[in-house]
């Protein structure tokens, strides 16, 4: 059943915001799709395509009104990811907030988080400490590990 969320942030849109609230629901996750991609990041990306190509008419892209219901639903909003899905990794690592400036679509999102009744600037620099933990996280895993390889070579 966790699948229908996707059917839910790329359905047409008189029927999108129906179907997203109904597969989640149904225990839909809103953070993680069974194919591993990122429902908050998919919408975002999506918004900045549709931006693209503003002239579809009942368009298969997400709005900020999706975007809306992840966040109502639980999405993390602070989520550090390295990929929007299994076929599209980023080669780095980002958080919701940086994949919307980086689209150029911080202003709504900015808005939307302030429609579910979020500090933007808050949301931005927690993501942003969170992003930070996890960089410090890998360097001191990526150190103890490279400490362990030697002792061991040396050991040879």
């Amino acid at each position: 059943m966790p699948q229908i969320v996707q059917l839910g942030c790329y359905a047409p849109t008189r029927h999108r915001q129906e179907l997203l609230s109904l597969s989640i629901a149904c225990g839909g996750d809103p953070n993680l799709q069974p194919d591993g991609s990122w429902p908050l990041g998919m919408a975002i990306v999506g918004i900045h395509l549709h931006r693209e190509d503003p002239d579809k008419k009942d368009s298969i892209f997400p709005s900020w009104g999706t975007v809306a219901t992840l966040i109502g639903a639980g999405a993390d909003i602070h989520a550090i990811r390295s990929e929007l899905g299994p076929s599209m990794p980023l080669g780095f690592y980002m958080h919701a907030s940086w994949l919307a400036s980086h689209f150029e679509v911080l202003e709504d999102w900015f808005a939307v988080l302030r429609m579910c009744g979020l500090c933007p600037i808050k949301v931005y620099h927690e993501s942003e400490r969170r992003l930070g933990n996890f960089f410090d996280f890998m360097v001191r895993l990526v150190l103890v590990s490279t400490r362990g390889m030697w002792y061991i070579l040396l050991k040879i």
